[in-house]
């Protein structure tokens, strides 16, 4: 009976009505956007023969760090445009604090895993 003293060593049964689920959201980081990465443009090298040489530049590595309320559940290491990287976490139906960090630059964003799955964080 609630509210009732339990005498030691006694049995007890315990009816739980509801419980919170876990969910996965998936998030679209724009790490480009993220970075203020803009595309590059090539650079002349004017070798000793006089031949003006075009060499592209490509897209820096960073990390991308993704946390839920402070804990770190994915790392991975991608180029600096990527528009959409694509990472899935799962955590209690309830809202959570989403915090990445790409390189120096970081975002926080208060997602309600129990009504959101697919998130764009930019």
């Amino acid at each position: 009976e609630p509210g009732s003293n339990v005498e030691k060593d006694a049995s007890i049964t315990l009816t739980i009505n509801s419980y919170i689920e876990t969910k996965t959201v998936t998030l679209s980081i724009n790490v480009k956007n993220i970075t203020g990465y803009t595309e590059p443009k090539t650079e002349t090298n004017n070798n000793n023969n006089n031949n003006n040489t075009t060499t592209p530049k490509t897209p820096q590595k960073v990390t991308v760090k993704t946390s839920i309320d402070g804990v770190v559940k994915d790392t991975r290491t991608v180029n600096e445009n990527e528009t959409a990287v694509k990472v899935s976490i799962s955590a209690t139906a309830i809202p959570h604090d989403i915090t990445v960090e790409v390189g120096n630059a970081v975002r926080t964003k208060n997602i309600n895993f129990a009504s959101e799955s697919n998130v764009t964080i930019e």
